[in-house]
């Protein structure tokens, strides 16, 4: 009986001593566990972010490189001598020996000719490596950067235009540019590429 009644308090008091040791012990690895996951969250988080970031900074690099190459693809397709005759006469054939050559030293997947009207008067897809067919259709003359260049209007960049435009069933960067017969609009040139072979995989 006495043996059991020491026993008792020392028992007892293990309990309390043991108890919230155990307690406080639970309480660090929960806290240490969140912590370790909450840290490993964010840096993941944080490195999706960046690769995003990234992505979207190559994107918008290609953007712009891609619209130079344009530029000077479809001011040398403006400028070679006889499209602005040929587009008044409404030379198909003329325009695409005029204009397809330009197009294809340049590796751009699309080019089109467009009248004052806004009719196309020439248009050719590249197909394959340096091949291109002609394209029939409605064109790009109701593209809001082709009515802008015959409309004459002009930006803070000049009276060149581009925009993310559909054209045969893909997405092209286009950009247009005016064709002059003297000082006086005889045209527009849109040159494209697919946004397939821009965007980073």
């Amino acid at each position: 009986m006495a043996r059991s009644l020491l026993a008792y308090p020392a028992h007892h008091i293990a309990g309390r001593i043991i108890g919230p040791f155990a307690i406080l012990t639970l309480v660090f690895a929960a806290t240490g566990t969140y912590l370790t996951t909450r840290i490993v969250s964010d840096s993941l988080q944080e490195r999706f972010n960046n690769r995003l970031v990234d992505a979207g900074r190559v994107a918008a690099d290609s953007f712009v490189l891609q619209e130079r190459r344009h530029l000077e693809v479809a001011r040398a397709a403006a400028f070679t001598e006889g499209v602005a005759a040929a587009i008044a006469g409404g030379d198909g054939a003329a325009l695409q020996s005029l204009v397809l050559p330009v197009a294809a030293n340049s590796d751009v997947d699309y080019v089109e000719v467009i009248s004052p009207a806004g009719a196309p008067a020439f248009a050719a897809a590249r197909t394959g490596a340096g091949r291109y067919e002609s394209v029939a259709g409605a064109g790009l003359g109701g593209e809001e950067i082709v009515r802008k260049v015959l409309a004459g209007e002009t930006d803070a960049a000049g009276d060149k235009f581009s925009a993310i435009v559909a054209a045969g069933g893909t997405y092209l960067l286009a950009t247009a540019a005016p064709v002059y017969d003297g000082d006086a609009l005889a045209g527009a040139v849109v040159v494209g590429t697919r946004l397939e072979t821009m965007l980073p995989a």
